[in-house]
């Protein structure tokens, strides 16, 4: 299933990067570090996704799903 990705928050930590990277490497090109920072924005990016990813996401983070999109919650 295509979902957008995005976050409630405009700027991500690192190790939450990092966290969906694990689950989401397709989603690399999506993040921009935040100057010299370890924090990071995210370009809303639509990926497909599977059931299992949607598990991984979930076991790290809180997550809002509809017909449109995924949201993180930070």
């Amino acid at each position: 299933m295509k979902r957008k990705i995005r976050f409630n928050q405009g700027i991500i930590a690192g190790e939450e990067c990092f966290a969906l990277l694990e689950i989401l490497p397709q989603l690399k090109n999506s993040f921009t570090q935040r100057k010299t920072y370890f924090e990071y924005y995210f370009k809303e990016t639509e990926v497909e996704l599977s059931l299992e990813d949607i598990d991984k996401i979930f076991s790290e983070f809180s997550i809002i799903l509809n017909y449109e999109e995924l949201i993180i919650k930070l």
